[in-house]
């Protein structure tokens, strides 16, 4: 097998955070191709209108920063000859990493969400050979028990998985937060209702298909034992957030 094409939002002034993760990654497994991350704070008030129709969206740089960090390594994703790539948010932890090296992904699959929120099973000390998948819908009582959010933090993505989700971003725009879009697009209302429970999680997925409509799903999964572990830094959205509310000659750099 070729390396896996492994893309990495990381920004500039983070790059501690980028070596301690790529010290965790075999080159034999995976290729480096691109870290990329952009500052929430910069973005104008006027552009973040423009872009999310959301006027909320100029007190919540960061979370508009992430997604932008994202889907500018969609459009290299959609790109590429290989089968997925890797994407990951440089604060993490991978377990067992060269699992990936012989994992058997479902066929036509968009995307598979990689970590320990999704996972049906937590991180545990006895080592899990085979990384299995379950489609998406079936991974969100856990999330809603845990009362956690999905977690961009590491997932793969087949090129046409890339491509669909720029399509519907091109579509939607830009709101809210990107992990919760990308599950939403991977479950239909009809299946949403059909979940017993009315947690926060829940009620902002129906509400993002009730902005979008309900288009054809994306083919969505998510590994049953976790690949990669979020590993509690301070977050950059927060961050992010916390720096665009602050005036601009605060923020600018020395």
């Amino acid at each position: 097998m070729s390396p896996i094409p492994t893309y990495v939002v990381n920004l500039p002034e983070d790059e501690d955070r980028l070596q301690i993760l790529l010290g965790q990654l075999d080159p034999s497994i995976f290729e480096i191709r691109e870290s990329l991350g952009f500052l929430g704070r910069t973005l104008p008030d006027t552009a973040c209108l423009l872009l999310t129709g959301d006027p909320a969206s100029i007190q919540y740089k960061g979370a508009l920063g992430v997604m932008f960090s994202h889907v500018s390594l969609w459009e290299r994703i959609a790109q590429l000859q290989a089968p997925f790539a890797l994407v990951l948010e440089d604060d993490v932890e991978l377990i067992q990493p060269e699992r990936l090296a012989g994992v058997e992904l479902p066929d036509g699959f968009d995307i598979v969400f990689c970590g320990d929120q999704t996972a049906v099973h937590p991180v545990g000390t006895k080592p899990i050979r085979r990384l299995q998948c379950i489609s998406a819908i079936w991974v969100l009582s856990a999330l809603e028990r845990r009362g956690v959010s999905v977690g961009a933090y590491g997932y793969l993505l087949s090129p046409s998985g890339a491509r669909r989700l720029l399509s519907l971003f091109d579509q939607h725009r830009f709101f809210g937060h990107v992990d919760v879009r990308m599950m939403a697009y991977c479950c239909e209302l009809r299946e949403l209702n059909r979940l017993p429970s009315t947690g926060r999680l829940l009620e902002e997925l129906r509400a993002i298909r009730g902005i979008v409509g309900d288009p054809p799903k994306l083919a969505g999964y998510a590994l049953m034992h976790p690949l990669v572990v979020h590993s509690g830094m301070t977050s950059r959205r927060d961050r992010e957030d916390m720096l665009g509310k602050m005036p601009a000659h605060e923020t600018d750099p020395e």
